[in-house]
């Protein structure tokens, strides 16, 4: 099935035979571009757009997680971003901690997922930390955490490697 923006660009093949037309896609598509750019420079990812957000940036652990031995042995940083999508409309208006998230709690599991047992994979460091954060509180609807090595036993120069994940509470 086509979208709506393909059969947009298939019904106009050709910008001289409907040049309106074309420049309708055009706009629509350079406008579309900028919105998603801005969304994803502030953090807003369409799972959970229009909800209060706590972000949480550069935290650091070390962890023992890789697939060499001496990433198991000695460890390495871990730098974790997270995102976590709650109602957290009425603690603004009460200015009490018991509405809304405690950020001790939220870096507390996120640290016991970095610095816990050894994984093979970042995959399945971020959805230990992912599934904790979500069982942390029922008002997150939803968990995005980017967790990176920034020394990576790798050929070449890069400034980290990482992975990215999204997860959603089920209903």
């Amino acid at each position: 099935m086509l979208s709506s923006r393909t059969a947009l660009l298939v019904g106009c093949h050709c910008a001289r035979q409907c040049p309106a037309l074309w420049q309708s896609a055009s706009t629509y598509f350079t406008t579309q571009q900028h919105l998603q750019q801005q969304q994803q420079q502030r953090g807003f990812s369409a799972a959970a757009e229009g909800e209060d957000k706590i972000v949480m940036k550069g935290l650091v652990f070390h962890g023992y997680h890789g697939a060499l031995p001496e990433e198991n042995t000695l460890g390495q940083k871990f730098v974790v971003d997270a995102v976590l999508w709650a109602d957290i409309a009425k603690s603004g208006r009460t200015d009490s901690l018991e509405d809304t998230l405690d950020y001790r709690k939220v870096y507390s599991e996120i640290q016991q997922a970095v610095e816990g047992p050894a994984r093979v994979l970042q995959e399945a460091v971020a959805e230990d930390a992912a599934q904790r954060l979500l069982a942390l509180d029922t008002r997150v609807s939803a968990v995005q955490l980017y967790i990176r090595k920034p020394h990576v036993a790798l050929p070449g120069v890069l400034d980290s490697i990482g992975i990215e994940i999204l997860r959603r509470r089920s209903s």
